[in-house]
């Protein structure tokens, strides 16, 4: 009986340090494998920088990065994020076909830029020196439709939290890789952008209020007053996107709680086309239309 239990613990032992064995080669080879993504990244973008602290695999397999850095050798900004998790990534591309991650922690130091606009607003103008944010991404390339959809999401503490939808198309991943892809051509087929009110909009209302020597309810009526203008001269022109556009305004300023806007083009709408009718009112209108474009408001 003793022999038994001898060999039996020995046969444990050695179970359990075949599996520590291959835990530590598996480890080893992910390590490999994320500082080949980072070499990667580095000859793609010779002027950023990046290190991170500690690696960490999960049962999942999610690889974790803690005190992940990327900073601008020219500039010395950086980019800090406490933890960054990966539980998917396409290894076999220069530019990966899919990725799905989260970043936690991310700390991002705001520069006063000048700018020529003077009705052009900062967050440094807004009270904001620093940005603490959290970000989900994931998106799929598929190869045979040459089409992307992209999902994220960003919660930025005391400003918003974003998400966006979009999926593209007319992508040529094997010309993408080398920087060589024309974006005029690429096709944008449908997408959502949500934005929910954390801070952002009321700052802005108390920083153009305190520029006006107004109180930030009289600022508010100002604003509303104007957007109803806009809404008048919009039914009198019988422009119905315009219309809904500048309801969802009024319904946003009342409440500020969620903007919504949403667009839909099954067959696709380049991008180059875009640009060329966002340069009118009469482009804008019919943009809206071609992409089905609704917009919704608390």
């Amino acid at each position: 009986m003793k022999k038994k239990f001898i060999a039996l613990s020995l046969f444990s032992i050695a179970v359990m340090s075949i599996m520590v064995f291959f835990r530590l080669a598996y480890y080893h080879q992910i390590e490999q494998s994320v500082q080949q993504q980072m070499r990667k990244i580095v000859a793609l973008t010779p002027w950023v920088r990046v290190a991170y602290g500690d690696l960490q695999i999960q049962l999942g397999g999610t690889i974790i990065l803690s005190d992940f850095v990327l900073s601008n050798k020219k500039s010395g900004r950086k980019i800090v994020i406490h933890k960054l998790h990966i539980s998917a990534f396409d290894q076999r591309h220069i530019i990966p076909q899919f990725v799905k991650l989260r970043a936690e922690g991310i700390q991002i130091s705001v520069i006063a830029k000048q700018s020529t606009n003077k009705n052009s607003i900062g967050f440094t103008q807004l009270g904001f020196e620093h940005l603490l944010l959290s970000l989900d991404i994931d998106y799929h390339y598929d190869d045979l439709l040459q089409r992307l959809l992209l999902k994220s999401h960003i919660q930025i503490k005391n400003i918003a939290d974003l998400s966006i939808t979009t999926e593209l198309a007319n992508i040529d991943y094997a010309q993408l890789n080398y920087y060589k892809i024309n974006r005029d051509e690429i096709l944008l087929l449908n997408g959502q952008f949500t934005f929910y009110e954390k801070g952002l909009f009321r700052q802005y209302i108390h920083y153009q209020a305190r520029q006006l020597h107004l109180s930030d309810e009289q600022f508010v009526q100002q604003l509303q007053q104007r957007v109803q203008k806009q809404l008048d001269q919009a039914q009198e022109q019988k422009h119905l996107h315009r219309v809904l556009y500048y309801q969802a305004w009024q319904r946003f300023i009342k409440n500020q709680v969620m903007l919504k806007l949403q667009f839909n083009q099954p067959k696709g709408l380049p991008i180059k086309k875009i640009k060329k009718m966002m340069t009118t009112k009469k482009g804008v209108e019919a943009l809206f239309s071609e992409l089905n474009f609704m917009i919704q408001a608390q």
